[in-house]
């Protein structure tokens, strides 16, 4: 864990989906997404690309929920006279994917969130 995560006692406060919890109770280990767009790259891969992002107006968290072989993330993408929308997506660190986890562009931010949270505390992790 860095030094610049907000801290509850003696649990972490994760900022994202707004609770505090223990990260060793869960398995659970915070990526920074610089490692994930790192790694798709070098797999050549274009998930995280500028243009990729620029066509979908996408956006990225700073980190993502790292549990076994995956790691779980939201982002948040905008058609052109729609709201923001949000999606979860996995990385799969055996090909250095990243796939969608349901519907794509469906949620709200609380929505995904939500969603979030039942994925990486859920025991089996299956996608």
């Amino acid at each position: 864990m860095t030094a610049n995560r907000p801290f509850c006692r003696d649990k972490v406060v994760d900022t994202m989906l707004g609770v505090c919890y223990t990260y060793s109770m869960k398995n659970l280990e915070i990526v920074d997404i610089a490692e994930l767009k790192r790694l798709n790259k070098e797999a050549g891969l274009y998930w995280f690309s500028p243009d990729t992002t620029r066509i979908f107006k996408s956006r990225y968290p700073l980190y993502a929920y790292k549990v076994g072989d995956v790691a779980y993330f939201v982002t948040s993408e905008q058609n052109e006279q729609e709201p923001r929308r949000y999606t979860i997506r996995v990385f799969h660190y055996g090909d250095n994917s990243v796939y969608t986890v349901g519907h794509f562009n469906r949620m709200t931010s609380g929505q995904a969130q939500y969603c979030l949270k039942r994925l990486i505390y859920n025991e089996e992790h299956e996608v």
